[in-house]
């Protein structure tokens, strides 16, 4: 597993359990405890502590995560005539050769990029999902943008860039969401907190000129809305 996703898994195993204490401490506060009959005082206005200690500087803001290096892949037929031109499936393929062995056990391995191969993209018997084009760089070119149900429960997502004229991974990803989505330039992702239900994690990927590659901008708890896929049922 490379040290993007294990930091990912570390990051959402943090905040999830900070959610559910909080989660759990409203609860124990208004479900059905002792009531007391004292009458409540009434309310006044907040007072200030330690009034005469100097006031905190704001904190910094959180850094951007690191970003992964780009990922060359030579060689795929199509490539000179642009992006749609190139066959996702060869994608993949020359993806997997290029860091064989997979650098995450979740991410796509010989058998499914096997099986790719004989499939059509999107179909329900297809790991890879129908391919999205979408200018996320900012260039007035589009990118490519591929999901591999590479395991269970588990989504290998991935987005490809022409640069230079040569086709190259700028976002390798695994999440288990209930949605990405395109907002403008941003990639989000969107999954839910097993642990606590009715929140999700959303993740936003956006482009860095820097490094050329997606970054992750933010993941953030949110509580679901009424009605999404990821809600409290």
């Amino acid at each position: 597993m490379n040290t993007m996703s294990l930091r990912r898994r570390s990051r959402l195993a943090g905040v999830a359990a900070l959610l559910v204490a909080a989660v759990s401490a409203a609860g124990c506060a208004g479900g059905g405890g002792a009531v007391s009959a004292v009458s409540a005082p009434a309310l006044a206005g907040p007072k200030r502590l330690w009034s005469d200690r100097p006031v905190m500087p704001p904190p910094s803001p959180e850094p951007v995560q690191p970003a992964e290096e780009p990922v060359r892949l030579r060689g795929i037929p199509g490539a000179a005539a642009g992006i749609r031109a190139v066959n996702p499936a060869d994608v993949v393929a020359a993806d997997y050769r290029a860091q064989r062995p997979p650098e995450d056990s979740y991410e796509p391995g010989a058998a499914v990029v096997s099986k790719i191969r004989g499939c059509t993209a999107g179909k329900p018997d297809c790991p890879l999902r129908a391919p999205v084009y979408q200018d996320l760089t900012g260039d007035g070119e589009e990118e490519l943008i591929l999901a591999v149900d590479a395991s269970p429960g588990t989504l290998t997502l991935r987005v490809y860039a022409l640069l230079d004229g040569v086709v190259t991974r700028v976002l390798n990803a695994v999440h288990s969401p209930f949605s990405v989505e395109v907002a403008g330039r941003d990639l989000i992702v969107r999954e839910p907190i097993a642990s606590q239900g009715g929140y999700e994690v959303r993740t936003v990927y956006s482009w860095d000129a820097g490094t050329r590659t997606l970054v992750q901008r933010t993941a953030e708890v949110r509580q679901v809305p009424a009605g999404s896929p990821g809600a409290r049922r």
